[in-house]
């Protein structure tokens, strides 16, 4: 059966549509989204006031701050997830609440470990902990005091591998170990006495062995027992270095010290300072026995000297050329000794000459000889001539003038090596004035 619609449906006329049911719809959505925002917005206001950054460590604040503004603008990003998780699964409410999170944990790690300080606090403020703290704890407090998080090269926000946190029972308050050396210093201006050195010769080796051995009176050893004293009550170190050793080692050198047995743990101390102190009291050095080895080269200069004097008595007097030979031969010998000695100095016409030493041996006191007055050294001058020095002598004693002895200058001449042969060509024992060897006086003195 065919539907027959009302005619006057479509029949024209002045019709009024009600719109007022659409309109308060419209009005009622709105007034739901509005709600639902201010309801985020109360909820995001209501998280805020939930991190409470109070006792966050000032080190921790820079990464607090951008934590928290990342969390905020995710928040505003991504309303419209967070007011409906099923549009993606509740992804950004997931990430919402794990950066929350992320902020209250920050602020809880900093509080705790600003809260791992407080024993040191408490030691620094102990004198007698204080006074044991080591310098170990310097690097300790530095590391513990860096952020916890830093940013690294690509702008994550990471965990600061430098930093680590402090832990107050590895702190160490035992003393730390004296430095002895510099313990002994403190007694550098306790000056020793020394007494007289103890040489001992080796007559084989030409060597002498000089011990020499300084002490401390008893004035300086009541002074090193009260320092030392003084030093265990107020020194943590050197108390702790004394607490461990043993009074049996050390009451017999005490005993000997200081007349009497250690009593107590202030003379425990005086006996390892002083006995420490007394270590090196005594030096030896090992040196060459200059007088035994200028007796040794005498001896052999004499001893070839003896040989030219058998070989010159052994001769024919007759035999001028053989004596000639033999005074050839001692004159080298006693140029040859000179070169071997030290060069001494004679002042000659206002200025300083070095000259060689001859030993004057009795055959040259003989030959030389003026006036019955053999002379008293002879040097080899520059140009190769000998000259003997007589020196001036009143009762017996060479007379001396502002340091220096007086010289009998006309006696005391060079003479050239010719004038020399022909002294030793005399006849030794032959009183003589030796005109022939005189030359006018020069001025020189003797040093």
């Amino acid at each position: 059966m065919p539907l027959i619609n009302n005619p006057n449906i479509y029949t024209g006329g002045a019709v009024v549509l009600d719109s007022r049911p659409h309109t308060q719809l419209y009005i009622n959505l709105m007034q739901r989204e509005q709600a639902k925002n201010e309801a985020f917005d109360n909820y995001l206001r209501n998280l805020n006031k939930s991190i409470n950054p109070a006792g966050l460590r000032n080190q921790e604040r820079p990464i607090f701050e951008k934590k928290l503004k990342e969390w905020q603008q995710f928040g505003m990003n991504n309303r419209d997830r967070l007011r409906n998780p099923r549009t993606d699964g509740g992804a950004a409410s997931m990430e919402f609440q794990t950066r929350y999170q992320d902020l209250l944990n920050l602020i809880n790690e900093s509080k705790a470990e600003e809260e791992k300080k407080k024993p040191l606090v408490e030691i620094m403020v102990d004198p007698d902990k204080r006074e044991r703290l080591t310098e170990e704890i310097i690097p300790m407090v530095e590391s513990h005091d860096q952020p916890i998080y830093v940013v690294d090269e690509q702008g994550q926000t990471v965990r600061n591998p430098n930093r680590k946190s402090f832990d107050v029972s590895a702190i160490s308050f035992d003393p730390k170990p004296i430095d002895i050396k510099k313990y002994f210093d403190g007694y550098n201006d306790i000056k020793r006495m020394e007494l007289p050195p103890v040489v001992t010769k080796d007559p084989k080796n030409m060597t002498q062995t000089i011990e020499t051995t300084a002490v401390y009176s008893d004035e300086a050893k009541d002074v090193i027992a009260t320092r030392a004293v003084l030093n265990y009550a107020n020194n943590k170190s050197f108390k702790k270095l004394v607490d461990s050793l043993n009074p049996d080692d050390y009451n017999e050198f005490f005993k000997t010290e200081y007349g009497k047995d250690i009593e107590n743990s202030g003379d425990l101390a005086a006996a390892f300072t002083l006995k420490g102190l007394q270590r090196n009291v005594k030096t030896s050095k090992l040196e060459d026995d200059i007088f035994a080895r200028q007796k040794e080269m005498e001896r052999i200069r004499q001893a070839n000297r003896v040989g030219l004097l058998n070989m010159r008595a052994s001769m024919d007097k007759s035999d001028k050329a053989a004596n000639d030979l033999w005074i050839d031969r001692y004159i080298t010998t006693l140029e040859e000794d000179a070169k071997e000695k030290p060069t001494k100095r004679s002042r000659i016409d206002g200025e300083n000459v070095w000259e060689l030493d001859v030993a004057v041996d009795p055959v040259l006191s003989k030959a030389l000889a003026k006036d019955g007055q053999s002379p008293d050294v002879i040097r080899i001058t520059k140009d190769g001539k000998f000259r003997p020095i007589y020196l001036k002598y009143e009762d017996g004693k060479p007379v001396g003038k502002d340091g220096n002895y007086v010289i009998d200058k006309l006696k005391s001449v060079p003479i050239t090596k010719e004038q020399m042969k022909f002294a030793l060509g005399k006849q030794a024992g032959v009183k003589q004035t030796n005109i022939e060897m005189s030359n006018p006086p020069e001025e020189y003195e003797l040093d």
